[in-house]
C-alpha cells in the first residue's frame, strides 16, 4: 500500500471570521496495515487537531491488531468495529453516520498529513457555497504530485486511455482522457471526479445526493458519488 501525503493548494485563501467555527469530521477506514494507520492518525493529530471536532475510525474486521492499538493509542477518537469486511463505500457510510460535523472529511488509512490542509479546504468551501465537494493535492513519499482527480467516463476519453494518447499528449485538454492527465494540480479548478482517498464534503451535500452507494464495495464509489 503505498503511503500519500497531502498538503494544502498553493494558492493563497483569504479567510472570513466566522462567529462559531464550523464542526469537522474526520471519517478513516481501516483494514490492517496498521504501519500506515498508525502514521495517519498520528499526523492527523499533530497537524489537524483544532479544526477536527470528531475521528471516527471504522475498523473493517482487520487481523493484525489495528483496532487494539488505535484503541490503546488514539483514546480520544472513537472506534467502530465491523463484525466483518464491509467494503469501503459501506464503512464509510457507517462513520458518517456516526458524525455531526457540518463538514464531512473522508480520509484513506494511508494518507500522512504535511499540515493542516483540512482548516484551508474548509475556508475555501466557507468561501464558496456553490462547491459541495473538495480536494486537496497529494503527493507520493517521494514528493511527486499523485493523481486524484478523473474525468467522468466516456467513449472518448475511455479510448484516449485504452491507446495512450493521455500519455502522449499529457498537457492537452482534448486528450487528456479519463485521469485528467493535462491536470498539473497547481491550480484550484472545477473537476467531475475526486478519487475517494481525500475529501471534504459538506453535510448539506450529502443530505441532497445521499450517501456513498453500497454496492461499490470497493473503487468507482467515487465516481457514482461526484456524478449524483
Amino acid at each position: 500500500m503505498p503511503e500519500m501525503t497531502a498538503e494544502s493548494s498553493t494558492h493563497t485563501l483569504l479567510s472570513r471570521p466566522q462567529l462559531e467555527p464550523a464542526r469537522v469530521s474526520v471519517v478513516i477506514v481501516v483494514w490492517n496495515a496498521k504501519k500506515y494507520v498508525l502514521e495517519c492518525l498520528g499526523s492527523l493529530r499533530e497537524h489537524c487537531r483544532k479544526v477536527c471536532a470528531q475521528v471516527v475510525i471504522v475498523d473493517n474486521a482487520s487481523t493484525d491488531e489495528t483496532p487494539e492499538l488505535v484503541a490503546e493509542m488514539f483514546p480520544e477518537f472513537k472506534l467502530i468495529r465491523n463484525a466483518e469486511n464491509f467494503g469501503f463505500a459501506k464503512a464509510n457510510n457507517i462513520g458518517i453516520a456516526e458524525s455531526s460535523g457540518d463538514y464531512i472529511c473522508l480520509v484513506n488509512s494511508d494518507v500522512k498529513f504535511l499540515d493542516d490542509c483540512i482548516s484551508t479546504m474548509v475556508r475555501y468551501l466557507s468561501d464558496h457555497s456553490d462547491v459541495g465537494m473538495l480536494g486537496p493535492k497529494m503527493l507520493a513519499a517521494s514528493g511527486e504530485v499523485r493523481r486524484s482527480t478523473m474525468r467522468f467516463p466516456t467513449v472518448w476519453n475511455t479510448f484516449c486511455r485504452a491507446v495512450g494518447l493521455d500519455s502522449l499528449f499529457k498537457k492537452s485538454p482534448a486528450f487528456g482522457g479519463l485521469l485528467m492527465s493535462d491536470f498539473d494540480h497547481r491550480t484550484t479548478a472545477p473537476v467531475e471526479v475526486l478519487n475517494g482517498w481525500f475529501l471534504v464534503v459538506r453535510r448539506s451535500s450529502v443530505e441532497r445526493v445521499g450517501l456513498l452507494d453500497p454496492q461499490f464495495f470497493m473503487y468507482g464509489e467515487d465516481v457514482d458519488w461526484c456524478y449524483r
